[in-house]
């Protein structure tokens, strides 16, 4: 492409949990295109193989969506038993 990227690139807006040290952990993206504004974020071969191997191994995979949960305003999972097993079953 002839573009240069940035290598895990984090931005002050996306964040994780709270690490052991009570500081919010900033997210990284695999690759950030400053120019086109355009950020890359590769879904690794581990994710992928994970859905062949474990089912081989007899262990059933539950793959869970971040907006399958309500969240709150610092996006951390807002816990409610009775919506929690609704959405896990």
């Amino acid at each position: 492409m002839g573009i240069v990227s940035s290598r895990q690139k984090k931005f002050g807006f996306f964040v994780g949990d709270i690490n052991k040290n009570r500081k919010v952990v900033k997210l990284p993206f695999d690759g950030y295109y400053e120019e086109l504004k355009v950020a890359v974020q590769y879904s690794a071969i581990q994710h992928i193989e994970s859905r062949q191997i474990l089912p081989q191994q007899n262990i059933q995979l539950i793959e869970l969506s971040y907006s399958d949960f309500n969240h709150d305003k610092q996006n951390k999972i807002i816990r409610n038993t009775d919506i929690d097993e609704g959405i896990v079953r």
